[in-house]
């Protein structure tokens, strides 16, 4: 939420199977963890990079794990990645929720696409 009020996003940062909810001062080190793994590898500012979990509350992040995929899969970033981020964070979902559209305006084209989870 911290980075949130900024206003500006450059990237965000996403893990399923753990929530990092309900961790106390722990839970919010690791999430600036994540954040700072992303921003240093995309040469982006920390407070840039928005951090989203879901899964299991109440447990800690295996952090060092986390971290390793984060390294990992910055080498695969895509633009055409959406559909792969909208079934990686289907926990207790059915089916992928996603949608994108595309317009113009002030002569320029934009793209415009979400994900999001089910409200269970």
């Amino acid at each position: 939420m911290q980075h949130v009020k900024s206003g500006k996003a450059r990237a965000i940062v996403a893990n399923s199977g753990n929530a990092n909810a309900c961790t106390g001062t722990v839970g919010a080190v690791h999430a600036k963890a994540m954040a700072t793994a992303v921003a240093r590898r995309l040469g982006a500012p920390t407070e840039q990079v928005l951090v989203c979990s879901t899964g299991r509350i109440g447990v800690l992040l295996p952090i060092v794990k986390v971290e390793a995929g984060i390294k990992k899969i910055l080498t695969h970033v895509s633009r055409d990645g959406g559909h792969d981020a909208a079934t990686a964070i289907m926990t207790s979902d059915t089916f992928a929720k996603e949608y994108a559209v595309s317009f113009k305006a002030g002569g320029k084209t934009f793209h415009v696409g979400g994900i999001a989870k089910a409200l269970e």
